[in-house]
């Protein structure tokens, strides 16, 4: 039986493909509002994944709230300009990007506030969250693969002539 945190890891694969797919269909974007209202967001978009923060403010009857957002391509094409067209500092490398504001800047067209992002591109999430359900295959193929050919699963040593338990490390023989 599959362990929890075998499902757990399946499904956030599962997830990253999802997101990856979506991404060439439009934009989703999670807006996370902080203290007094500042905005942050994790972004999934042609694909890639950004994490920004900004210093803008939307006030404090918005504080600690969570809005899913669908911008359309025009929309996220034109934010995604009025960001980086500000004086910034930036580097772009492979689908990697690091950006922020200058200090003193004027993101998303607001005199004196600041932001920064990372973006990473989704295969980096779906290669980092394949190697949990990976491994966890391949060890249970090694232990069927084992137990089949009369093998102790926990380390490999021929079984043959043990009984009850494995004279290599003491591991119970579990019964054909």
């Amino acid at each position: 039986m599959p362990r929890p945190r075998h499902l757990i890891s399946t499904l956030l694969l599962a997830l990253a493909v999802w997101l990856w797919a979506r991404s060439y269909g439009g934009a989703d974007v999670l807006l996370l509002l902080g203290p007094g209202g500042r905005a942050a967001a994790v972004a999934s978009w042609r694909g890639q994944l950004l994490v920004g923060a900004s210093t803008v403010s939307l006030g404090d009857e918005r504080a600690w709230t969570i809005l899913p957002v669908r911008p359309t391509d025009d929309e996220t094409i034109e934010l995604a300009h009025r960001l980086l067209a500000d004086p910034t500092i930036r580097r772009a490398w492979g689908g990697f990007l690091w950006a922020r504001s200058a200090p003193g800047g004027n993101a998303l067209g607001v005199p004196g506030a600041g932001f920064g992002a990372v973006a990473v591109p989704h295969w980096l999430i779906v290669t980092l969250a394949a190697i949990a359900p990976l491994r966890a295959t391949r060890r249970q193929w090694v232990v069927h693969r084992r137990r089949k050919t009369g093998r102790c699963a926990a380390c490999g040593y021929d079984l043959r002539e043990s009984t009850g338990q494995c004279s290599e490390c003491g591991a119970p023989i579990a019964p054909k």
